[in-house]
């Protein structure tokens, strides 16, 4: 049974061990380390800049308001690359019980 935690970005629930959240604070999902923390990682941000924008929250409010691609363009984005993982994975485990 998988562990549930909640991400130190958007709050949501998400199941597994969560990706490093730096420049952010904590940990957060898969779907938060795609909307907002590669992004802020892209552009050099600093733990020191998202304590300026007012922590984790604020911070994320700022990329959602300023990135050249809305929120949900980032976030149809982060599901058709889930999909592609998923049927690479499924591709995978198929040869490997053929093989």
């Amino acid at each position: 049974m998988a562990t549930t935690h909640k991400s130190s970005i958007s709050g949501k629930p998400y199941e597994g061990f969560g990706n490093n959240a730096w420049p952010f604070s904590g940990r957060c999902s898969d779907e938060d380390n795609f909307l907002y923390v590669l992004p802020a990682r892209f552009n050099n941000w600093t733990p020191g800049l998202v304590k300026r924008l007012g922590g984790n929250k604020k911070a994320a409010a700022f990329i959602d308001e300023h990135c050249s691609r809305t929120r949900e363009q980032r976030l149809a984005d982060y599901h058709r690359e889930q999909e592609i993982i998923a049927k690479a994975r499924a591709e995978y485990e198929a040869e490997r019980a053929t093989a």
